[in-house]
């Protein structure tokens, strides 16, 4: 019988993570026997339901990481109407198939992914061990030049590039303000502080 992939943060088991890692190509071997997750912005969750999953494996195996960070979809019907109607998902996806691999930058690695509904899921390379950005105090002067650099970077890479035209999934520009007058008095209303 297949695995069902998660829909919930619960359903993320030690059954679907080794299963993710094996189809992925990262053990071959070992099995994922106990899984310890830990909701990443609980509550806040936008276009994803996001959980970090701590791995115990049944032996060792070089390359199998300790911890990986799951996405899927949010569970709120109103934030996954969203997502679908921007293709939220499939074009991260797909992005990290297609692009990631001539973006000019440190990118987590993708281990798995599922592109169909309706469970899109991604099980990605935890960089927990990197130093965050602080949505509250900000960056300091030298984190925004490296993070400027780093965007000139990819953008230069990516500047009139005829490969961009080969990826049909990808808009040429996004769809958000075709309904602008519409929906400016709900989001002043929501955001307007």
């Amino acid at each position: 019988m297949p695995l069902k992939d998660p829909m919930h943060p619960d359903e993320v088991t030690s059954e679907w993570l080794t299963h993710a890692l094996r189809s992925g190509g990262v053990i071959k071997e070992a099995s994922v026997v106990s899984v310890e997750r830990d909701i990443l912005g609980e509550g806040v969750g936008f276009l994803s339901s996001v959980v970090r999953a701590h791995m115990e494996y049944d032996r060792k195996e070089e390359g199998a990481p300790s911890s990986v960070v799951v996405k899927i979809e949010p569970e709120d019907g109103e934030f996954q109407e969203f997502g679908e109607e921007l293709d939220a998902f499939v074009r991260e996806i797909r992005f990290y198939r297609d692009v990631a691999v001539n973006v000019p930058a440190r990118l987590p690695k993708v281990y798995y992914a599922v592109d169909k509904p309706p469970a899109y899921s991604m099980v990605m390379e935890d960089l927990s061990s990197l130093t965050p950005g602080d949505q509250i105090v900000g960056m300091h002067k030298s984190q925004v030049m490296d993070t400027v650099s780093v965007l000139a970077k990819i953008q230069a890479s990516y500047w009139n590039n005829s490969a961009l035209q080969e990826l049909n999934w990808m808009p040429v520009t996004n769809s958000m303000g075709k309904d602008f007058n519409q929906k400016w008095d709900s989001f002043v209303e929501h955001y307007g502080e």
